[in-house]
């Protein structure tokens, strides 16, 4: 089997797994992201499927370019994920608002890990 094949049947194979994660407005109002967002769901959905465990997630700048219903849509479908997830911020105040309870805040500088309280500031 060469790559396009290998690519073309985990195309195949998570195409149903992208399809379960359409949510209303997902496509209209995230745009690309949207779509990116839904494979990587449907990525983790098939490791669990396939026996594994719930893979953690990374998301990279998650608000800078979204508004806010659209963070709010994307925050309430994460926090009903049985994963851990990691979410990078320039500003606390960007995420801050959208954070359950659950949530543990830290401020990375020059390569210095501090936790910060709830409102972003270092303790």
């Amino acid at each position: 089997m060469n790559i396009k094949e290998v690519g073309n049947a985990v195309v195949d194979a998570i195409k149903p797994l992208a399809k379960s994660t359409r949510r209303t407005g997902a496509d209209a109002d995230l745009g690309g992201f949207g779509a990116l967002f839904d494979l990587k769901v449907a990525q983790s959905n098939v490791i669990v499927q396939r026996g594994h465990k719930q893979p953690l997630l990374l998301i990279d700048d998650l608000a800078s370019e979204l508004d806010d219903q659209s963070k709010r849509q994307i925050f309430n479908f994460l926090a009903q994920l049985q994963s851990q997830v990691f979410i990078t911020a320039i500003e606390p105040d960007q995420i801050l608002p959208h954070l359950t309870n659950k949530a543990a805040l830290f401020h990375v500088e020059h390569g210095q890990i501090k936790r910060t309280d709830n409102d972003g500031r270092r303790t």
